[in-house]
């Protein structure tokens, strides 16, 4: 057997085992990332010592790095819900589309709300709307918050700040270049939302029976979209900059950093909450929200510096360059490897910050460029889109919050995450060829 099929069989045995414990045993994702992290230093010949202080270097680098992006990007998205920002980026979408193109609206406005606002979160906060465009343009039952849902997933799992895509950054060395991850997710994510659309219209026969205009009210404030606009903004900045010049200059460097634009937003969006007791109890809101995101991240970049750290590295430079192995072969392995953990544990976070770790020492083989590591974490987080189902907690808010029932769900909803996941995959492929 040669070194790459043991390399097959020992991924294909360590991602058996991470379902099996988180899936089955119902262990935690970070404590299974902790065994796993132990079990693969040891299997590939590290002393206990080394992999202890390779976890630990993996655990810093990520909770002073990426870490403090994940709770800021929280806080913000904690503090956007209770605003406002979000009622008036709805009427701002929907009185932009919605007159003869509610889906189109409904799937630009997920899209843009699960930017700074985790999914779950979001439809929740906008099921209502949905329901109530639905009525309004006598559309099939579930057909606008199938919409909606689809749109927000598809920034849960394609576009920073949101914890996925940022800590499958970390992971992969992308950390300080968040604007090329932000860039080529909108990118991915704009085809995603036309295959939403087109599905909808096509699939599901989605087309609006009425007439209808809808009317925002008086004076809306778009101050309270300044917050999420400008960390975008500033982020992409920076890294159109880096790409452009030879030497960026430190005090920009600092400027663009996503951990300063998102300080900056969030000190924006904080004087936009009037109440001090409000803004303490959106603070300590955020912070929770996150704990359990940057601990299961943390553990993620553990076993990422243990795979680092062993041989796994050379061997697969030896065996990449000897078998010719292509940038596509592994943009597929890791779409496979995320959707295998998606499907079977639920998590689309987890999923991407498994697989990013997994696939690490492949991408350190392969010599990957900047952007075309950014799609690599775009092929993942298309993956970690599906299959949604049962043991989703999104799966559920989706149905219960629209009034669908299970089968309904997994007809709709479930189907749904697999075609755009493919179609993001696909996307991946076209953009790595150009």
């Amino acid at each position: 057997m040669g070194p790459l099929a043991e390399f097959l069989l020992f991924l294909a045995a360590l991602v058996t085992g991470i379902i099996l414990f988180i899936s089955v045993l119902k262990v935690h994702p970070a404590v299974t990332l902790a065994i796993a992290a132990v079990v693969s230093g040891w299997v590939l010949g590290l002393s206990f010592p080394d992999i202890g202080l390779a976890m630990l270097d993996g655990t810093i680098g990520i909770l002073t790095g990426i870490g403090v992006v994940i709770a800021l990007g929280a806080i913000l998205g904690k503090i956007m819900e209770a605003s406002g920002a979000l009622e008036v980026l709805t009427l701002a979408v929907l009185n932009t589309f919605g007159k003869d193109r509610p889906v189109t609206a409904l799937a630009i406005l997920g899209l843009v709300v699960g930017i700074p606002v985790f999914c779950d979160s979001g439809f929740i906060i906008l099921a209502s709307t949905a329901n109530r465009i639905e009525d309004e343009f006598s559309l099939k039952h579930g057909i606008a918050p199938l919409a909606l849902a689809g749109g927000l997933y598809t920034a849960h799992t394609l576009i920073p700040p949101t914890p996925g895509p940022v800590a499958a950054a970390g992971n992969l060395g992308m950390g300080s270049q968040l604007g090329l991850v932000i860039l080529s997710g909108l990118i991915i994510s704009a085809v995603i939302v036309v295959t939403l659309i087109l599905l909808s219209r096509l699939l599901f026969k989605a087309s609006p029976k009425k007439d209808v205009v809808l009317h925002s009210p008086k004076n809306p404030s778009l101050n309270l979209l300044l917050p999420i606009v400008l960390a975008l903004v500033i982020i992409s900045a920076g890294s159109v900059l880096s790409l452009l010049l030879d030497s960026v200059p430190t005090v920009i460097t600092y400027l663009t950093h996503p951990v300063t634009a998102l300080l900056i937003s969030c000190l924006i969006a904080w004087y936009q909450v009037p109440s001090p007791e409000r803004q303490t109890g959106l603070l300590k809101s955020g912070i929770m929200s996150a704990v359990p995101v940057i601990v299961i991240t943390a553990m993620g970049g553990a076993f990422g510096a243990v795979l680092k750290k062993s041989s796994m590295a050379e061997i697969l430079e030896n065996t990449f360059a000897e078998t010719g192995g292509t940038v596509a072969g592994l943009f597929i392995i890791g779409y496979l490897v995320a959707l295998i953990l998606k499907t079977a544990q639920g998590s689309s976070t987890a999923s991407l910050v498994i697989t990013s770790s997994i696939m690490f020492p492949l991408i350190l083989t392969a010599e990957l460029s900047p952007w075309e590591t950014a799609l690599m974490i775009g092929a993942i987080g298309s993956g970690s889109m599906a299959v949604s189902h049962a043991n989703d907690s999104f799966f559920w808010v989706v149905t219960r919050f629209s009034g669908l029932t299970v089968r309904q769900g997994y007809l709709r909803f479930s189907l749904t995450t697999l075609l755009l996941s493919l179609s993001g995959l696909v996307t991946c492929l076209l953009l790595l060829l150009l």
